[in-house]
């Protein structure tokens, strides 16, 4: 697996094929963890279908009483799924992360090992998301919060003219449509934040802040080629999701002509395709800018890889 250090920006020809080779090596491993990930949230709503469908058919009418502790133990359980569905997708995505870093640091890791160390790594890429919420995206509620307050408070205080308040109305919507631009530009800016975490892992002293100046170093190097491969790798793997999500959702709507037999396989083939769509989607994004990251690390440091045993002491 040794790989060739490039010493050039990366070609889409470059990630393309390198995104089609790292998929190809790991997807029994996707399958395994696409199926742990989706299975409770079909699940969920099969039981309820076929519940309303036994009671429509009036072949199990449930009394009154145990009709509402069903829907006390759906409930219970839908709470559950939401956790299970959240922790679970939380790990996988540090895993990916593991798999493309691990794959150029020539370590060869089975599923179970690779599993093992997201786990442990994932108290630490909680702190570090936290951070990062704090530092990049706190604004956000606390800006638009206080502009809400202010603009409500002075048009019932003061009682100032439709069209001052019509006015300030327009632009606080006009503002409001920043907020998915900016998201998408903090999606481009933090491109390098989890390689570098990745390669900074366990080393003493070592903390968010620290992570956030290195990734901004490497931000620096060709900022303006990066920046456009980086925003071009994310518009095409979500027009390519998006297109695939649509037909995910018009092969939905034919199983629900059917029934209800049909429309819980349905369900399940739903889940199933979307969480594909998403896992591969992002995995893609993910290799494509590690692409560029090593770039980045074999321009500002001289060499593209940078193999920190920390993570695989941990498993």
């Amino acid at each position: 697996m040794n790989q060739e250090t490039k010493t050039s920006l990366p070609g889409y020809k470059d990630i393309i094929q390198e995104i089609g080779k790292q998929l190809r090596a790991r997807k029994k491993d996707f399958l395994k963890r696409i199926i742990l990930i989706s299975w409770p949230v079909p699940t969920i709503f099969a039981i309820f279908r076929l519940k309303n469908y036994l009671s429509e058919k009036n072949i199990l009418t449930l009394p009154e009483k145990y009709d509402l502790w069903f829907f006390v133990i759906i409930g219970a359980l839908v709470i559950l799924v939401i956790f299970y569905y959240y922790i679970l997708s939380a790990i996988f995505a540090i895993e990916k992360i593991v798999w493309i870093d691990s794959y150029f640091d020539n370590k060869n890791l089975d599923s179970k090992t690779s599993w093992k160390i997201a786990q442990k790594l994932l108290p630490s890429a909680t702190m570090l998301v936290s951070m990062t919420f704090l530092r990049f995206y706190l604004w956000i509620p606390l800006f638009y919060g206080s502009l809400f307050y202010f603009y409500f408070y002075y048009f019932l205080q003061f009682n100032i003219s439709d069209s001052v308040g019509n006015a300030m109305g327009i632009i606080i919507i006009f503002l409001l449509f920043f907020i998915p631009i900016y998201f998408y530009y903090l999606r481009i800016k933090l491109r390098f934040l989890w390689f570098v975490f990745l390669d900074l892992y366990g080393q003493e002293g070592v903390l968010a802040t620290e992570v956030f100046q290195e990734m901004k170093k490497l931000n620096q190097i060709r900022k303006s080629d990066m920046f456009k491969k980086t925003l071009i790798i994310n518009l095409g793997s979500d027009a390519i999701g998006i297109i695939v999500q649509q037909v995910i959702e018009n092969l939905q709507k034919g199983f629900n002509s059917l029934g209800v037999g049909s429309q819980v396989l349905g369900l399940y083939m739903r889940s199933f395709a979307e969480e594909t769509n998403k896992q591969i989607t992002s995995f893609g994004k993910m290799t494509g800018v590690y692409l560029l990251y090593r770039y980045a690390r074999q321009s500002l440091y001289g060499e593209a890889q940078k193999v920190n045993e920390n993570i695989y002491k941990i498993d």
